[in-house]
């Protein structure tokens, strides 16, 4: 039976750029990666872009716990880009409300919390791990 991990959360946001956009959506979500990395319960934060689709901007985020992962939602530089930000860049037809934005999600912005059910080791995949 495989581990699951109860306490861990996994988040999958995504942002589809208005048209010309993606450039200056990506520009927007940079200036977040470094603080959150320095957040407590911070495991993984990565911006990732669609290789089939560029408009489609994806941060995959992993967090020690709810708990956390709430305390990061609540940030000023996350709210002021959900709130501020995210309005001029991201697609904006009218979608559902997260509890730390003030204003709807576009249907063009996707939120999911996962709960980690499996995990490969770094290297597990026959890949050597980098050497310093």
């Amino acid at each position: 039976m495989p581990k699951i991990e109860k306490t861990q959360v996994v988040c999958v946001a995504e942002f589809r750029a208005k048209e010309g956009k993606t450039e200056e959506l990506i520009a927007a979500l940079h200036p977040l990666m470094q603080p959150t990395h320095k957040e407590l319960g911070c495991i993984r934060y990565e911006l990732n872009q669609r290789t089939d689709d560029p408009r489609w901007i994806t941060y995959v985020e992993k967090w020690k716990d709810k708990k956390t992962f709430d305390e990061h939602c609540a940030m000023p530089y996350i709210t002021h880009f959900f709130n501020d930000v995210r309005l001029g860049l991201v697609e904006n037809e009218i979608g559902d409300r997260l509890p730390f934005a003030d204003k709807p999600l576009s249907a063009r912005t996707r939120y999911r919390i996962l709960r980690v059910v499996g995990e490969a080791e770094a290297g597990s995949a026959g890949e050597q791990p980098a050497q310093e």
